[in-house]
C-alpha cells in the first residue's frame, strides 16, 4: 500500500537522520495497523543541519519504513507552481493520504477529491489566525485560500474513496 503524509512544515536532517520537534514517534504512528511491507512516505520541507548540536533538542523519526522527500520551499511564490504539479505527480500512485494543513496540502486535497483519492485531513491549529498575521506578505495573502481550502478538505467525507 502506497501511502503519503504531505506537511509544509520543515523536518531536519543531519547525517543521514531526520529530526521533528515533536515526537520520535509522531510519523510512525500513522503506519499502525498497516502490513509490515507497507511504506509511509512523508513529503515535507526539509532543512539541513550541518551540526549535531542544530539538531539536539528535536526527536529522531528516522524509520526504515519511512522515506522523507522534499517539496519545495512554499514561501517562495515561483515554487507554488511547481509544488502543484509535484502533487500531480506524486497523487498518481497513491493509494491513502494524511494531509496536514498548508499549501502542499491544499493542492493535494484537490487532487484526491478530483480522483476520489481517500484521505484524511490532519488540522492542527487555526490556518487563518495562524497566517492573517504572519511577518512576511506572502503568508499574510494566502490566508484566506489557506483557510477556504482547509474548510473545504474537511467538509468533504473524509474517507471519500472507501
Amino acid at each position: 500500500m502506497n501511502i503519503i503524509y504531505i506537511q509544509d512544515q520543515e523536518i531536519d536532517h543531519y547525517n543521514g537522520h531526520f529530526y521533528h520537534s515533536k515526537s520520535e514517534h509522531f510519523f510512525s504512528r500513522f503506519l499502525a495497523g498497516l502490513k509490515e511491507n507497507d511504506t509511509l512516505t512523508v513529503y515535507a520541507g526539509i532543512i539541513t543541519r550541518k551540526s549535531a548540536h542544530e539538531v539536539e533538542k528535536y526527536k529522531d523519526v528516522t524509520n526504515s519504513r519511512i522515506t522523507y522527500k522534499q517539496i519545495p520551499e512554499f514561501r517562495n511564490p515561483k515554487n507554488l507552481l511547481v509544488i502543484k504539479r509535484m502533487m500531480q505527480q506524486i497523487l498518481k500512485d497513491v493509494d491513502f493520504c494524511y494531509l496536514r494543513s498548508g499549501i502542499a496540502a491544499s493542492f493535494a486535497s484537490t487532487i484526491c477529491l478530483k480522483k476520489h483519492i481517500p484521505y484524511l485531513a490532519v488540522v492542527n491549529e487555526d490556518i487563518f489566525r495562524n497566517t492573517v498575521t504572519h511577518s512576511r506578505l506572502l503568508v499574510r495573502l494566502s490566508a484566506y485560500p489557506l483557510s477556504y481550502y482547509t474548510h473545504r478538505m474537511i467538509e468533504k467525507p473524509i474517507m471519500r474513496a472507501m
